[in-house]
């Protein structure tokens, strides 16, 4: 049986890797942001080549399949942690 606090460390360590796989979500997103335009003057408005396809497999692949990854640790949280307050 564990402890209360292997538990509470235990929380701490998940709230912990979902605030840094947040983190590095929000990179992803912001550099597909800024980068947006010079991709659209650079790969939409041409003639696609089979470079430009992988290109937008390897892009949107990660970016697309992030998303749900990046939200469903903040939809799960069990009941009995929703009504515990931890500080970071």
């Amino acid at each position: 049986m564990t402890s209360a606090s292997d538990n509470e460390a235990l929380v701490q360590q998940i709230i912990w890797q979902d605030v840094c796989h947040l983190i590095g979500a929000s990179f992803l997103y912001w550099d597909h942001l800024i980068t947006l335009d010079c991709e659209v003057r650079l790969l939409w408005r041409r003639r696609k080549t089979t470079s430009a396809y992988w290109f937008f497999l390897n892009r949107y692949l990660g970016f697309i399949s992030n998303i749900p990854i990046a939200i469903l640790p903040f939809l799960t949280v069990p009941p009995d942690v929703r009504n515990t307050s931890f500080q970071l």
